[in-house]
């Protein structure tokens, strides 16, 4: 079902970036995210341009393990599948992302992460400049 609500939204939001519209898109699942990335990413690439970066602001990384789509893992198949070339994370939870998402945000390239201890509990970033340095990246 989320591969069917995939290839919707991947289709929908494609024929609104073709227009040269840009879309506000409010509310549904993570999972969406796909689908968005994926009409974007098509449409750009298209018009000759290739590089699509997302910044999310989260308290998980949706960056999850390749194991069939769900919710958890939109962002992920968005890089595997080369539709998001730069994935930066604003208020991700140092003690609620599994290890292998840790793992990922040391070892991959495409990836970044202001922590949300980083800016509200140690104080050591604001969270202005959180996103001005995801903006920059």
């Amino acid at each position: 079902m989320v591969s069917e609500i995939d290839e919707v939204v991947n289709s929908i939001l494609k024929s609104i970036f073709d227009a040269g519209k840009e879309a506000i898109v409010i509310g549904g699942g993570h999972n969406n995210a796909y689908g968005l990335l994926k009409g974007l990413s098509r449409s750009m690439k298209e018009k000759g341009q290739q590089e699509i970066g997302c910044i999310n602001c989260d308290a998980y990384s949706d960056f999850r393990r390749l194991e069939g789509r769900h919710s958890g893992n939109a962002f992920s198949y968005a890089v595997n599948d080369d539709y998001l070339q730069r994935y930066l994370i604003i208020g991700l939870h140092e003690i609620f992302n599994i290890s292998q998402v840790m793992d990922d945000l040391i070892h991959n390239k495409k990836l970044q992460a202001t922590w949300f201890e980083e800016i509200f509990v140690r104080e050591e970033i604001t969270f202005q400049e959180a996103v001005m340095k995801a903006v920059q990246s």
